[in-house]
């Protein structure tokens, strides 16, 4: 399925309590457009007054340069925003964009704008990715109106409201009992996405846990098997109950699911080791494999698994074997000095 907002976990862009979420942008907030349009503002200053005069302009070159000029303004031009608000019809999307963009920056002034906003977030295709990110900067005062249309029948509007939330992030939290059942949402992408944002906007791991580890051993879905992966290396050692959750995926019978849990304990690090090394005694030797897999990936900071690798080199099964010695090579490795 296509959305109007797509999202590669492997491209977000990550800092603690800050998660941006590269979208798609139309053609009219391009960066080249707002470079055009910044440097037509710089070069024609104008009074807020002027400018609230130009949105009504015949051409829509000018009124889209004067809501970009106002939303270049700030809260410090907040008495246009039933200005803007007008603009939010405009038959052209080059305008409707930068309208919407300008609400953004209004501050709590733009509060009443919230319920159109909301309703042409739905049907205004053409501008859909700057609603997003303007009831998003709009910040909780959107949830109660966002929270009907989690029950839309067009998965993408689901999908496009959950990640709304997820940009809103902590402040967002009003959302999560609306969100939970979603976890059980027949698309993929939107269910992945919920799990996600939980976890982005602080609710308990017990919430949404399960999910990310049903969709790691489960799903077909690449998006989702990323979304999952992503958010369980995010969380890592932070939260006591991911590593047991995926030391249990070490006993599938999938192979690809034993490797995928693997990879992300050993990107955990230290604190997987202690049970990665039990599950090297395990009486499978697909689980002993995965784990000694795992401790691998950790290279130099598993040194202290070496003891308990060694006698897997003698260990009836030669896979076993083999992933034992690729572990210990990986480990014992010295890393290049720099010159």
């Amino acid at each position: 399925m296509q959305r109007c907002l797509t999202l590669n976990l492997l491209s977000l862009i990550v800092v603690w309590g800050t998660i941006a979420i590269p979208v798609e942008p139309n053609a009219a907030t391009t960066p080249l457009t707002n470079r055009i349009l910044a440097q037509s503002s710089a070069s024609r200053p104008a009074s807020l007054s002027a400018l609230i005069q130009k949105l009504k302009s015949p051409k829509a070159s000018d009124r889209t340069a004067a809501a970009f000029e106002i939303g270049q303004m700030g809260t410090t031009a907040s008495r246009a925003t039933p200005h803007l608000i007008l603009l939010l019809d405009d038959p052209d999307s080059g305008v409707r964009d930068k309208a919407v963009q300008a609400l953004g920056r209004m501050g709590k002034a733009a509060n009443v704008a919230i319920p159109k906003l909301v309703t042409l977030f739905k049907t205004d295709l053409a501008v859909r990715g700057q609603y997003v990110f303007t009831l998003a900067s709009l910040g909780s005062p959107t949830i109660p109106h966002l929270m009907p249309l989690l029950k839309d029948t067009d998965a993408t509007i689901r999908f496009d409201v959950v990640y709304t939330v997820a940009l809103i992030g902590k402040s967002g939290k009003a959302a999560i009992p609306h969100l939970k059942p979603l976890l059980n949402d027949p698309d993929p992408g939107v269910h992945s996405m919920v799990a996600q944002t939980l976890w982005m906007i602080g609710a308990p791991a017990s919430d949404f846990l399960p999910t990310l580890i049903t969709l790691l051993k489960e799903s077909t879905h690449s998006e989702a098997r990323s979304r999952a992966t992503f958010v369980l290396k995010e969380m890592g050692a932070k939260t006591p109950e991911v590593i047991p959750a995926l030391i249990s995926l070490l006993k599938e019978p999938n192979e690809r699911v034993r490797d995928e849990a693997a990879q992300i304990l050993g990107e955990l690090g230290k604190p997987a080791i202690p049970q990665l090394i039990a599950q090297l005694k395990h009486p499978d030797e697909a689980v002993r494999g995965a784990a000694a897999y795992g401790l691998g990936v950790m290279r130099s900071a598993a040194k202290s698994a070496i003891p308990h690798l060694i006698p897997l080199l003698r260990d009836p099964s030669q896979k076993v074997q083999l992933k034992a010695r690729e572990a210990l090579a990986k480990i014992q490795r010295q890393a290049p000095k720099s010159k």
